[in-house]
């Protein structure tokens, strides 16, 4: 993703009236795109966030493959790092599977797909939705649910990861007969 790009997608994280006005106009397959890419880019912002304050060295990790290039990659590193639960672990990547199926596929898929209706079925963080009547949420509204749940939970876990920022280490050099921490 080029600098003008990711820049842009920050942008638009700030106004989250725009990706929801995305998500509910949107037909089915470019909800669940937009929806994921929303989700990746909180993610990339709460990495960001938390990993230490080298821009120049923290944002190429963020590169086309590069160790966090992809949205799986940064579900992974939120969750090893302790920034993500297991179970927005598993629903970030029910998401992001549901998103693979709508981008690589040349027919249009909508959430009537059985394969999206059993993936959406597996969501652990708002199980059997009901719609206003009482009756089961259809598969788009259990996944819209879903993103905009997990979608405030980055929201708080973005501003928190600025204050658990990681800090440069000082570097290491070898004294007469042991290892000692220069100063930054």
């Amino acid at each position: 993703m080029s600098k003008k790009n990711a820049q842009k997608k920050r942008d638009q994280l700030q106004d989250p009236q725009y990706w929801v006005a995305e998500l509910y106009k949107s037909n089915d397959r470019a909800c669940v795109i937009v929806g994921a890419v929303f989700l990746e880019i909180q993610l990339e912002q709460l990495l960001l966030n938390f990993l230490v304050d080298d821009k120049e060295k923290v944002e190429k990790l963020f590169d086309f493959n590069q160790p966090l290039g992809s949205f799986s990659s940064k579900i992974s590193m939120a969750y090893c790092l302790g920034l993500i639960g297991s179970l927005l672990f598993d629903d970030l990547n029910i998401i992001r599977n549901i998103r693979n199926d709508c981008a690589h596929e040349l027919q249009a898929i909508d959430f009537t797909n059985p394969s999206i209706v059993a993936k959406c079925k597996n969501f652990k963080l708002f199980t059997d939705p009901i719609d206003h009547t009482g009756q089961p949420a259809f598969p788009r509204d259990h996944f819209l649910s879903v993103v905009t749940l997990i979608s405030i939970h980055l929201a708080k876990e973005i501003e928190e990861a600025k204050k658990e920022k990681r800090m440069i280490q000082g570097d290491l050099a070898l004294g007469d007969e042991e290892i000692v921490r220069l100063p930054r």
